[in-house]
């Protein structure tokens, strides 16, 4: 098994992708008996190297969420008390982003398209540390983006206080194999903005109806996919965040045991 994803190789050079084939196409794949699949980017990478159906099967990121669905009832109520303990405005439409802090995730197009969202009461919650950290903040100082909260680096225990006081997530990753916090932020109901390149936004992001998918690197298409969910009335947003948590729901209750024996008993009967 492995989590990449087809979007990604489609980047990567013809010469690049000619060597890989010949590789893992004619000597390596063939002689494997089942491949894992992380999602369905990651499907699409195994069949365009000529891996066919009956040797795919689902199989990760798609369990253990349980005690994150459990903490999001919970601190769903807290909203209020959660803001005004990070001294965010209670009547702010929060923008959140958690993760490392570098920029092969995206965050330097983040903050630009954050600039160009024209809407009065908007915030954006950084949650991670990194290499670009002292610059993100240089930037939200020159451009007097006040709005902007950076949270630092938080533990385990503490993240989901972020995500159940934001209204919607944003991923931008200009490569980004799954994005298992796409799956966190569906947990707590939040509708989700990513890049082409992340691979959880083919599963999990049904645009127009729990987020956007925009083009990597597009700064214009980021702001534009943000306004959307921010400009949004009650109604609507409300029924995007059902559309996430269903989505959560049912990727969660994937039975792995069942896998697992579906793919045991293929390789017992393709071998007797």
């Amino acid at each position: 098994m492995c989590d990449a994803n087809f979007q990604a190789e489609q980047l990567k050079s013809s010469w690049h992708s000619w060597l890989k084939r010949k590789i893992l196409g004619n000597f390596i794949f063939p002689i494997t008996n089942g491949f894992l699949c992380a999602g369905t980017a990651n499907r699409r990478l195994f069949e365009y190297y000529g891996v066919p159906a009956d040797k795919l099967f689902p199989f990760v990121y798609s369990w253990g969420y349980d005690s994150l669905i459990k903490e999001s009832t919970l601190l769903q109520s807290q909203k209020k008390e959660l803001r005004s303990q990070y001294g965010l405005p209670q009547d702010a439409l929060v923008i959140l982003y958690c993760g490392r802090l570098s920029p092969e995730k995206g965050v330097v197009e983040l903050l630009e398209a954050y600039k160009m969202v024209s809407h009065p009461n908007k915030a954006l919650v950084i949650v991670g540390g990194g290499p670009l950290s002292e610059w993100m903040q240089d930037f939200a100082d020159c451009n007097g983006l006040d709005s902007i909260y950076f949270m630092g680096f938080q533990s385990r225990k503490d993240v989901g206080k972020f995500y159940a006081l934001a209204d919607l997530f944003v991923l931008p990753s200009q490569k980004e194999s799954w994005g298992l916090v796409v799956n966190e932020a569906l947990c707590f109901s939040l509708p989700v903005v990513v890049s082409d390149q992340v691979g959880a936004g083919v599963d999990l992001v049904v645009p127009d109806e729990n987020g956007h998918i925009f083009p990597v690197g597009n700064v214009a298409a980021l702001a534009d996919r943000i306004s959307k969910l921010i400009d949004l009335p009650d109604e609507d947003r409300r029924k995007t965040r059902e559309k996430s948590y269903n989505l959560m729901t049912k990727w969660n209750d994937r039975d792995l045991p069942t896998m697992l024996s579906e793919y045991l008993d293929s390789i017992y009967q393709a071998q007797t």
